[in-house]
């Protein structure tokens, strides 16, 4: 059976090339062997690989941008902030979430390993399926997003360029290069929603045999009288280890990616409104600034959505367990069961964005409250500062 990492590798290889994977031995078949070093060849490929796209965009366009106009010098803000998201990003990922990325990536190959007898397995066209959600669509969701951010950051920049200043580099021009290097603000989030994806199916797997298992399903039956078959006892025991092989990963998850999915909540709302607010006062910026928005909030969306599922999967197996009568568990399947749910209540399944607030669907509200809120000052202060401008 091929585990986790067999299908996660072309990722991690991909993202190797392109400094986003900076972990010692990701050609190896072996996940074991996945080490994080600093000052590795690795760790220092990737910092080269960041830093020099910063390097070629200053030293092809020297930062000169125009700001005659409240439009353009709002624009010009627009791309520093972009800058420092792309470098607080990476440096964020070099040394915090490529630490902890190593033991994730084992606990989920070896969930995959010991599931193999103990959960209901799909079919073939399961197994596709599996290959399409862990490689196909991540690709194709890293690529297409990818392409259409780089292709709307560089053309935003060409806006601000002075029309006499030459952007030519070492084959691209310095605006490529910057288109380049925003692709930062999705590479963290793709990893995130590959990650919590495969812990959320997991979850439902071992939420799927338990609905199978006999006894399960028929709770409130009242005149029926079922028992537990003996062999039934050693199936919970093996299915809260995997539970809690699941619940460890995610733990490590929250560790992983906390941090940055708190940050990357502020990025989100000030980029959402410093876009809006932009093109409010000025149509021509039309295409660029909506479509960095799009992917902004799409992005930000499924994140949301894979958070909730996960968790909402994670603590289903607490509720499976209501209505099963006592007089069908044996002594030893109720003294499991009663672990299980007392390790839930303990550490309830969810992704903590390092204390400062639960990811699930709650966040969408405050997002957008937060935008909200913020896109009536900014506007205000554009109106005014347009008026002043206007009067001078």
């Amino acid at each position: 059976m091929n585990t986790f990492y067999y299908y996660f590798r072309p990722l991690a290889i991909v993202g190797k090339i392109f400094g986003s994977f900076p972990i010692e031995n990701a050609f190896s078949l072996n996940p074991e062997k996945l080490v994080y070093k600093r000052l590795s060849f690795s760790f220092i490929y990737s910092f080269s690989v960041q830093y020099a796209l910063l390097v070629l965009i200053g030293f092809f366009s020297g930062f000169e941008f125009q700001d005659n106009t409240l439009t353009l010098k709002v624009l010009k803000y627009v791309v520093f902030f972009m800058i420092g998201r792309s470098l607080i990003s990476f440096t964020y990922s070099l040394f915090m979430q490529a630490k902890r990325m190593p033991r994730l990536i084992q606990l989920l190959d070896s969930f995959d390993e010991k599931k193999q007898y103990q959960l209901v397995q799909g079919n073939a066209w399961g197994a596709w399926k599996k290959v399409s959600v862990t490689i196909v669509l991540p690709m194709l969701f890293f690529l297409h997003f990818s392409v259409l951010y780089a292709w709307a950051s560089r053309d935003l920049i060409k806006e601000i360029f002075p029309p006499s200043h030459s952007t030519k580099g070492f084959l691209l021009t310095a605006a490529d290069y910057f288109g380049i290097l925003t692709c930062w603000h999705i590479l963290p989030s793709l990893y995130y929603i590959i990650f919590s994806t495969t812990i959320s199916r997991g979850y439902r797997q071992i939420n799927k045999t338990l609905i199978s298992s006999r006894c399960f399903g028929d709770y409130y039956n009242i005149g029926a009288q079922v028992k537990f078959d003996s062999c039934m006892d050693q199936v919970i025991v093996d299915l809260r280890i995997l539970h809690n092989m699941l619940s460890e990963a995610t733990v490590q998850l929250s560790k992983c990616y906390g941090s940055f999915l708190a940050i990357e909540k502020i990025f989100i709302c000030v980029a959402v409104v410093v876009n809006i607010s932009c093109y409010i006062f000025e149509a021509h910026h039309f295409t660029h600034l909506i479509t960095l928005t799009s992917l902004n909030v799409i992005v930000a969306i499924i994140t949301v959505r894979v958070s909730e599922q996960l968790k909402r999967r994670g603590c289903k197996v607490a509720r499976l367990f209501q209505g099963i009568p006592l007089s069908a568990l044996s002594e030893s399947s109720k003294n499991e069961i009663e672990l299980w749910l007392l390790q839930l209540s303990v550490h309830p399944v969810h992704v903590n964005a390092a204390g400062y607030f639960i990811l699930d669907k709650t966040q969408t509200f405050e997002v957008l409250s937060s935008i909200a809120t913020y896109l009536i000052v900014a506007v205000q202060i554009l109106e005014d500062q347009k008026s002043s401008d206007t009067n001078l």
